[in-house]
């Protein structure tokens, strides 16, 4: 399936992307965006805040503003789709989340084994995908935001249910 890019517009504050990151190969960036990002094909090794994860297809991980980020190796055909959007959605998302909550999420930033997870976020791309390819679209701001607070709100309780064994069974 071949996905249409959609860049960042400068009136826009979201971006959604297939991306290969090899701006990212060997290098250490420090990201003033935050990222949601679904490994789509290939393998690759991403270091985070000098924590490394390895992407396989259906990976999931969250990155947040002033992460420190570098893909150490990755496959030829690597290649993820991402949502990039501005820290001020961030933060707008991330109001009603308690600061232990937001902690959480960034200390376990990727799933890698949960078909769940990956579902959802496939199908948020997706819809947003659409929004995305229609020029006219006035509201795209307020839409990434939604998206950014049900996910957020739906990972803060993943992460919760998920010691406790109650939800999400993959």
């Amino acid at each position: 399936m071949e996905l249409k890019d959609i860049e960042m517009r400068p009136n826009r504050q979201a971006s959604l992307k297939t991306r290969s990151l090899d701006e990212w190969l060997g290098e250490y960036v420090v990201i003033d965006y935050g990222m949601i990002m679904l490994c789509r094909e290939g393998e690759a090794d991403i270091r985070v805040n000098f924590t490394e994860w390895r992407l396989n297809p259906g990976a999931v991980i969250t990155l947040f503003p002033g992460d420190v980020v570098s893909i150490t190796s990755k496959s030829e055909e690597f290649k993820a789709e991402t949502l990039r959007y501005a820290a001020s959605l961030l933060r707008e998302a991330s109001l009603q989340l308690e600061h232990t909550v937001y902690s959480e999420l960034k200390a376990d930033r990727c799933r890698t084994e949960s078909a769940t997870l990956t579902s959802i976020v496939s199908n948020m791309f997706a819809l947003l995908r659409m929004y995305f390819e229609q020029e006219g679209c006035t509201c795209l701001d307020q839409l990434v935001l939604l998206q950014l607070k049900a996910f957020f709100g739906l990972s803060s309780q993943y992460s919760i249910t998920i010691s406790l064994g109650t939800c999400f069974q993959d």
